[in-house]
């Protein structure tokens, strides 16, 4: 399981119980002030040695940006916002991540990435065509933070997910929007 956006690591701790100790989780997360939050997680659920919490952003590539940390569930790097600190911090692929630890397998990829899903679907395309997991991916971001132009993500989001093979469905849950994607047949 991939947790994209781990925040303070409580959905990384519940797939750590689904998964089981044969499963792995990869708990990104960039902001160092929700970092520690997860790692404190980690350590109350007994430091599960199948969950790796990774300090890193999801981006279409390695690199380094600029990012606002907000130690809150608005950190993101399109907009910085009340209470927010700019940082520079690093990025990688979710191909790269998969590769590096020689994962056999991907199921479920959740993202809530604060409008960053497009550029980390954009460095996933290996791991999706050969794994083919499914996706719930938080999309009611703007497209690029562009508020102005009043795009969500959703719609990149289904699209690029549609141009792998997947049925695509964005659910409304109130304000929120979770994009859902399942391996075509």
């Amino acid at each position: 399981v991939i947790d994209a956006g781990a925040f303070n690591g409580i959905l990384m701790s519940i797939f750590a119980l689904q998964v089981g100790p044969s499963g792995r989780v990869l708990a990104f997360e960039p902001d160092s002030i929700n970092q520690r939050k997860t790692l404190r997680n980690w350590e109350l659920n007994g430091r599960p040695a199948h969950v790796e919490i990774i300090p890193s952003g999801l981006w279409h590539c390695e690199t380094e940006i600029e990012f606002c940390e907000r130690g809150s569930l608005g950190s993101s790097a399109f907009w910085d916002g009340p209470g927010g600190e700019m940082v520079e911090i690093h990025t990688k692929t979710l191909d790269q991540a998969v590769t590096e630890r020689i994962l056999d397998r991907v199921d479920f990829v959740k993202m809530n990435i604060e409008g960053a899903e497009i550029k980390a679907l954009e460095g996933a395309g290996r791991t999706i065509r050969q794994f083919k997991p499914h996706f719930a991916i938080s999309s009611d971001h703007f497209v690029d933070g562009n508020v102005a132009r009043g795009e969500r993500t959703s719609g990149p989001v289904e699209e690029i997910l549609r141009g792998h093979g997947y049925d695509a469905e964005t659910i409304r849950f109130g304000s929120e929007w979770v994009t859902f994607g399942t391996p075509g047949q």
